[in-house]
C-alpha cells in the first residue's frame, strides 16, 4: 500500500522522466541500447531501441539486467537530428526538468543517464543537449555504502509500497517507477539506514557518523567542510601467537567485541542515551523498509569484557525445544550456553543425546520454524564464540594500551556519551570520553584513514583533545606473520585542506610510466604500430591503444622557455638530468616538484648541449630491453612464456599436478588449466597457461611450507558412495576427533564431515596413525575427489598441522 502521510502532490507538468538501458557502464566505449521518456501529466511515452555500434555483441551481464536480446536491436537505426528535434518539441523537453535516477559522477555532477546520453549526442553529432535541464534525484537519497542494504530504485519502491518492480529492467517501466518514487518522495530527501527508509526534515539532528559515510548528507545538512591531520602517539604490537588467535571477522562483530573489551579494561562508565536518540529519530517520517542480504547477530555484553550470544534468544529456543520434545538434553545444553556461553556445536559434540535431539528437530518436516531457529543459533554461536576466544587471547597483552588510554583520558572515563551541537544540527556518540579528551575506536580493515571520519571525530571532540584508536591487522607473508598492532593517533582539525605530499605511486604513476615508455619506443621505431609496441614491451594491447595518441614522439620537442618561472624550472631539469643521466621522467618530477606535463615537454631539450645539458644533441635510440627495464613492474610477465615449448609446459603440468596432490589442492574446478590440450599451444594460450600453473605451484609450495597435512580416505571407508568428479564440503562442519571404541575400550579416530560421522579409523588401519596426529587441528578444506581415470574417489581433508594450531572456527 502506497505511503500517503503528509503528501502534497508534485506538479507533473513540471517534469519528464528519462531512463536508458546500456550495454555496459562506460559511455566512451559501451553502446546505448534503448531510450525511454515518460510524460507524467498525460501519460505519453517514447520507447526506442538503438543499434549496436561500438560493440560487436550484447553484453550478457547487461542483458541479464535489462532483458535486451540481439534480435531486439536488429534493423534499428540511430537517433537522427530530425527525431531529436521532434522529441524536444513534442515532449516540451526545454520547458521541463528531466528526472533521472542513477547516481551523480565526477566533477560535472551529471547523473549516469545524462552522461551516457551526452556521449551519444557527441558521437553522432546531434545538437540540442545543452538546452535540456537534467536532475538526478538519487542525490536526494542519503544512504551508507553498505553492500548489505543497497538503496536502489527497486528497494526504495518496495519501502514505499509501489507496485510494478520487476527483476528484468526495461527503460519504459523504469521511467514509470521513477516517477512514482519521485512523486511519493514529495520533493523530500530520504535517509536510509539498515534498510529502513525515512523522510528527512531540518528538525532532525544528524548523527555525525552519517555525514562521513552517507552520500551528499553533509551538503544537505549545511555542515562546513573540515579536514583532519593525524599523528601517531602510541603503538602496541601483539605477539605472534596472539596475532594468530586474534582474527578479524567479515561482519562488524570484531568492532562490537573489541570495543566492549577495551571499555571494560579501562572501567568506563556507560551513559544511557537511548531515550534522547529515540526522541531525535522520531522527528523523521518513517516510510517503510526493504530486506537486506544479512541479518545481525543478537549479542549481549557482560562484565568480564566478553561478548556472548543473546540470553533471550537462547531462552526462547530452550522453551521452544521443551514445548516440542518435553524435558530433554538439548534444552539443557541451550541453558548451559545461556549461562556460560560457548559454541552450540562444540557442546553437542560432548553430549550424544543432545546431538540426536538436535538433528531430529533439524530434519523434522513439522518443526520448520524451530529448525531454522536452531540453525541460526548454531551458525551465530560459532562466530560469537570465535570472537570471544580472540578477545581472551589479546586480553593479557592489552595492559600498555589501557594504561595509555587512562593517561590521556584521566580517572573518570565514560562510554557512549552523547554530544549534541545544536547550532550545526549534529550529534555524536563517543566510544571513550572524559572532560579532557575523546577516543574513537575503529576496527575496520587494513588502511584506516582518520580523514574519512573527520566529522564524527570533530563533533565527538567538542573542543577536547581527540584521539583515534585503530587496528592494523596482521597477515601472513612469505617471510612469516606480520603482527597485529593497536595504533593511537592524535587528531587535529582545520578548515583548510592540508597540503599532501606528492604521490608518485598508483594509477597516475602507471599511466605516465607506460606513456613515457611508448614515447621512447615510438622514437626508436618510427614505423611501428600499437600492436608491435605491445608485443615488444610486454604491455597489454588495451593499455597501448589508450596511451598511443598522447605518446607521440613527433611532438616531444616543445619550445624551451627563456624567462620567468618556467625558465627556472627548465634550468632545474637541466641540472637534474646532468646529475642523473639514467634517471626517468617521473623521478625528475618527484625530486624537483616540476609538473609531469612540463617534464614531458622539455625532457629531451634538457639533455642537449645547446640548452646547457651534457647529453647528445640527437637522443640515442633505445632498444626494447632497456625500455622494458624502465617499466618492469608494469609489464605483462606472461609474454616471457611465449618461447616455452609444448614439452616444457607438459613437464610443468606434471610437477604442479604432483604438488597439488601433496598439498591437498583440488585438480579440477579452478585448476582447469590441467585439462588444456596437451600439444600445439597457441601463443595466447602460452601466455595464460604457464602463469596459471606457476601461480598454482607457488600456492601449493606455500601451503606445504606452512605445515599443511593431507588425509585421503577412500570412499569405500566412508558413508559417501557418490560418483561425482568433485564436491566441496564445509570445513566448519568437519572434525578429526578421538572416540572411545565400543569393542575393547581402545581409542578410535572419528572422521566428521557435514556435522556427521562419516568414517571411523581403528588401531591397525593404514590411515590410523596419520589421522591420530591430526586430531583437533584446524581444517582448511574438505572435498570429495573422484578423477575421471580413478576407479574410486576419496574424501580429502586438508589440515593445518602447525604446532598448537587448533584455531577457532569462523
Amino acid at each position: 500500500m502506497l505511503y500517503l502521510k503528509g503528501w502534497q502532490m508534485v506538479d507533473p507538468k513540471k517534469y519528464l522522466v528519462l531512463d536508458l538501458e546500456t550495454n555496459g557502464l562506460k559511455p566512451e566505449s559501451d553502446d546505448l541500447l534503448s531510450i525511454s521518456i515518460y510524460k507524467p501529466d498525460d501519460g505519453r511515452t517514447f520507447d526506442r531501441f538503438l543499434p549496436l555500434e561500438k560493440q560487436d555483441q550484447v553484453n550478457p551481464e547487461a542483458a541479464w539486467v535489462n532483458g535486451i536480446k540481439p534480435e531486439d536491436l536488429d534493423g534499428k537505426k540511430p537517433l537522427s537530428q530530425e527525431e531529436v528535434n521532434t522529441l524536444i518539441d513534442e515532449f516540451e523537453m526545454r520547458e521541463r526538468t528531466i528526472l533521472t535516477f542513477g547516481g551523480s559522477h565526477g566533477a560535472s555532477g551529471r547523473g549516469f543517464d545524462e552522461r551516457f546520453l551526452k556521449q551519444y549526442f557527441d558521437d553522432h553529432g546531434l545538437a540540442g543537449m545543452s538546452e535540456l535541464n537534467f536532475y538526478d534525484f538519487k542525490r536526494m537519497v542519503h544512504s551508507g555504502n553498505s553492500m548489505l542494504f543497497t538503496a536502489t530504485k527497486d528497494n526504495l519502491c518496495r519501502a514505499f509500497g509501489i507496485e510494478g518492480v520487476a527483476i528484468t529492467h526495461s527503460s519504459l517501466n523504469d521511467c514509470i517507477l521513477e516517477w512514482k518514487l519521485f512523486e511519493a518522495m514529495d520533493e523530500c530527501h530520504l535517509l536510509v539506514t539498515e534498510g529502513n527508509v525515512f523522510k528527512m526534515n531540518h528538525d532532525y539532528v544528524v548523527p555525525a557518523s552519517y555525514l562521513d559515510r552517507f552520500s551528499g548528507l553533509r551538503k544537505y545538512a549545511g555542515v562546513p567542510k573540515r579536514y583532519a591531520e593525524a599523528q601517531n602517539v602510541f603503538e602496541l604490537e601483539l605477539s605472534e601467537e596472539t596475532t594468530k588467535e586474534f582474527l578479524r571477522f567479515p561482519t562488524n562483530i570484531s568492532g562490537v567485541t573489541v570495543e566492549h573489551l577495551i571499555n571494560t579494561e579501562v572501567r568506563a562508565r556507560k551513559i544511557d542515551s537511548r531515550e534522547k536518540l529515540l526522541e531525535n529519530k522520531s522527528k523523521l517520517e518513517y516510510i517503510g523498509s526493504f530486506p537486506g542480504v544479512s541479518a545481525p547477530i543478537p549479542v549481549e555484553q557482560r562484565d568480564d569484557g566478553l561478548t556472548y550470544l543473546s540470553s533471550s534468544v537462547l531462552e526462547h529456543a530452550a522453551k521452544s525445544v521443551r514445548d516440542e520434545m518435553g524435558p530433554c538434553a538439548l534444552a539443557d545444553v541451550l541453558d548451559l550456553m545461556r549461562a556460560n556461553g560457548g559454541s552450540l556445536f562444540d557442546l553437542l559434540l560432548s553430549n550424544n543425546e543432545a546431538m540426536k535431539e538436535f538433528w531430529s528437530i533439524r530434519l523434522s518436516p513439522t518443526a520448520t520454524q524451530l529448525s531454522s531457529e536452531l540453525e541460526a543459533i548454531d551458525r551465530q554461536s560459532e562466530v560469537v564464540e570465535a570472537a570471544a576466544r580472540a578477545d581472551r587471547a589479546i586480553k593479557p597483552e592489552l595492559g600498555p594500551l589501557t594504561d595509555f588510554l587512562k593517561k590521556v583520558l584521566g580517572p573518570e572515563i565514560m562510554t557512549q556519551e552523547l554530544v549534541v551541537n545544536q547550532s550545526e544540527g549534529c550529534l555524536a556518540l563517543c566510544d571513550l570520553s572524559s572532560e579532557k579528551a575523546v577516543v574513537e575506536i575503529k576496527t575496520g580493515s587494513q588502511g584506516y584513514d582518520s580523514t574519512k571520519f573527520v566529522n564524527q571525530l570533530y563533533y565527538q571532540a567538542h573542543g577536547r583533545d581527540c584521539y583515534a584508536l585503530h587496528i592494523e591487522w596482521g597477515k601472513g607473508t612469505p617471510e612469516g606473520i606480520s603482527r597485529t598492532k593497536f595504533i593511537v593517533e592524535k587528531v587535529k582539525f582545520t578548515t583548510t585542506r592540508p597540503r599532501a605530499p606528492r604521490q608518485s605511486s598508483g594509477k597516475l604513476t602507471r599511466r605516465y610510466a607506460i606513456r613515457h615508455a611508448i614515447t621512447e619506443w615510438r622514437y626508436s621505431h618510427p614505423r611501428g604500430g600499437p600492436k608491435g609496441c605491445a608485443k615488444a614491451l610486454w604491455l597489454k594491447s588495451a593499455e597501448v591503444e589508450k596511451a598511443w595518441p598522447k605518446a607521440d614522439s613527433n611532438v616531444m620537442y616543445e619550445r624551451v622557455p627563456y624567462r620567468g618561472k618556467q625558465r627556472l624550472a627548465f634550468e632545474r631539469m637541466v641540472a637534474w638530468r646532468n646529475a642523473h643521466p639514467r634517471g626517468t621522467r617521473l623521478e625528475l618530477a618527484d625530486d624537483t616538484g616540476i609538473s609531469v606535463s612540463d617534464v614531458e615537454k622539455w625532457w629531451y631539450q634538457a639533455s642537449m648541449p645547446v640548452n646547457g645539458g651534457e647529453g647528445s644533441a640527437i637522443p640515442a635510440k633505445i632498444d626494447n630491453e632497456t625500455i622494458r627495464e624502465m617499466i618492469s613492474e608494469y609489464t605483462d610477465k606472461s609474454c616471457q612464456y611465449l618461447a616455452w615449448t609444448d614439452e616444457e609446459i607438459e613437464e610443468l603440468k606434471r610437477q604442479v599436478w604432483e604438488l597439488c596432490r601433496q598439498a591437498g589442492m583440488p585438480v579440477t574446478g579452478d585448476c582447469s588449466v590441467f585439462y588444456w590440450p596437451k600439444e600445439h599451444y597457441l601463443p595466447k594460450e602460452r601466455k595464460v597457461i604457464v602463469p596459471e600453473l606457476k601461480s598454482v605451484e607457488d600456492h601449493c609450495r606455500e601451503e606445504l611450507r606452512s605445515g599443511t597435512k593431507v588425509l585421503r580416505i577412500p570412499l569405500h571407508m566412508t558413508r559417501y558412495k557418490t560418483k561425482v568428479c568433485y564436491m566441496w564440503l564445509d570445513p566448519l562442519k568437519a572434525r578429526i576427533s578421538r572416540k572411545e571404541s565400543p569393542d575393547n575400550g581402545e581409542e578410535d579416530i572419528a572422521i566428521i564431515a557435514t556435522n556427521r560421522e562419516i568414517a571411523v579409523l581403528k588401531p591397525g588401519d593404514d590411515l590410523y596413525e596419520t589421522a591420530r596426529d591430526l586430531v583437533g587441528k584446524w581444517i582448511r578444506r574438505v572435498f570429495i575427489e573422484r578423477l575421471y581415470e580413478d576407479k574410486e574417489g576419496q574424501v580429502v581433508i586438508v589440515v593445518d598441522n602447525t604446532p598448537d594450531m587448533i584455531k577457532p572456527r569462523v
